[in-house]
């Protein structure tokens, strides 16, 4: 077993092999090449040259010029099961408000009750 590397239009030559000795020629391809054989394998006989031919044919995409287009995301489809996310703040703050406002109004009255005191005379107080 022996590798071999060859450029375009090289080619290797053995001699002085024995009869009844096999052979067999591979190529590794990659990317978009395609190769073809002729006399790719076979057993040397007295007095004969084998001869093993290699075509590399170089297969270019279909459309090189445009990019494939990526697929389109699905859509989603709601899920009977599960309740779906919703964003936002949609809290009702009518409540809250009314509270401190009535608290508000609780606290100004009070301060205003002691004002009124505070200015009345000592002995108009009750």
């Amino acid at each position: 077993v022996a590798d071999f590397y060859l450029k375009a239009g090289e080619s290797l030559t053995f001699s002085g092999l024995a009869e009844g000795t096999t052979y067999e020629a591979r190529e590794l391809i990659e990317g978009d090449w395609e190769v073809s054989w002729q006399g790719e394998s076979g057993t040397i006989t007295a007095g004969t040259n084998a001869t093993a031919i290699a075509t590399n044919t170089l297969n270019p995409p279909d459309n090189p010029h445009k990019p494939n287009t990526p697929e389109q995301p699905k859509k989603p489809t709601p899920n009977e099961n599960k309740p779906l996310v919703q964003t936002g703040d949609k809290t009702d703050m009518r409540g809250p408000v009314l509270m401190v406002a009535a608290a508000a109004s609780v606290a100004l009255y009070s301060v205003l009750q002691v004002r009124r005191r505070r200015s009345l005379p000592k002995h108009g107080r009750r």
